[in-house]
């Protein structure tokens, strides 16, 4: 999620995604009052919060990632080597639309042949 802290959140996975979250994929979150979209990092069985206290991711928002692990590690070295925190890093891989949570838009048949 785009934010300056150097850190990344723990979500539990939405209820409905049965398992097909991936690292990459991104997901919408509870953050503080607003829900914004947010990119999964690593999945793992444990936490430093509390089971309690975790909050559930609200929905899947991709069936493949986004990101491929090659992606991923460019992203985590271009945020390590510019100092700068990863959660601002990461949208810079996405367009607008995907940054907002939807789809990226396909072209139609007619942008295909203008386009050839």
């Amino acid at each position: 999620m785009p934010s300056p802290l150097r850190r990344a959140f723990d979500y539990l996975p939405p209820e409905d995604c049965h398992g097909a979250a991936k690292p990459g994929a991104r997901v919408t979150v509870p953050f503080g009052k607003r829900s914004v979209t947010a990119v999964i990092l690593s999945i793992t069985s444990e936490s430093r919060v509390a089971p309690a206290k975790l909050k559930a991711a609200t929905a899947l928002l991709d069936e493949q990632p986004l990101y491929t692990e090659q992606q991923r590690a460019l992203l985590y070295w271009a945020a390590d080597y510019y100092q700068h925190p990863l959660g601002e890093v990461l949208p810079l891989g996405l367009s607008p639309r995907e940054r907002r949570g939807q789809p990226e838009r396909a072209l139609t048949e007619t942008g295909i042949r203008l386009t050839a």
